[in-house]
């Protein structure tokens, strides 16, 4: 399932790299979450995200370091990916009432800013996905650094709740 692929030779480690970087921040924001949402459904939907954004992260470092395109792994992300968020909302809507305070939690005072600045850069980032060419380095980049903001708002906004004291959400110890 090697094949070399000339439209993507400009992928570098660096950008393999920065790709980590949204992958870490997200599972570092689901690990949160998890402790305020304590649910084996929620957590495997975190895992399995988690999961198929690090196989993103292996297929573009092999496509810069050996120039050759393994597709299973781009293909895993784009199948784990929905299938994580698919897990993650169900167990939202079977636990509907933990849900809902988390989130009055989330969009209450100033933790809001975070999660709608957060929700604002994956919104940019589906438009540059539809706009832009995913084979070209440049485009991967600006996505990148979109899915970093995006990212870290998230972190900041979940570590805002979790550590409010007033937010009303439990943490267990």
């Amino acid at each position: 399932m090697e094949e070399k692929n000339q439209n993507m030779e400009d992928f570098t480690a660096a950008l393999a790299v920065t790709d980590a970087v949204p992958v870490l921040l997200f599972g570092l924001s689901g690990k949160m979450a998890a402790k305020a949402f304590p649910n084996r459904l929620f957590r495997a939907g975190i895992v399995v995200c988690t999961a198929a954004g690090t196989s993103k992260v292996i297929w573009k470092f092999l496509l810069a370091v050996t120039h050759r395109d393994r597709k299973p792994l781009n293909q895993l992300f784009h199948i784990g990916m929905p299938c994580g968020f698919a897990v993650i909302l169900t167990s939202l809507l079977m636990h509907r009432k933990e849900a809902r305070s988390l989130f009055k939690a989330a969009f209450s005072r100033s933790h809001r800013i975070f999660f709608l600045l957060s929700a604002s850069g994956v919104a940019a980032m589906a438009v540059m996905k539809s706009c832009f060419d995913s084979r070209s380095a440049r485009a991967n980049w600006a996505e990148q650094s979109v899915n970093i903001f995006a990212q870290s708002m998230l972190l900041t906004g979940v570590y805002h709740v979790w550590s409010d004291k007033t937010s009303g959400i439990k943490i267990p110890g």
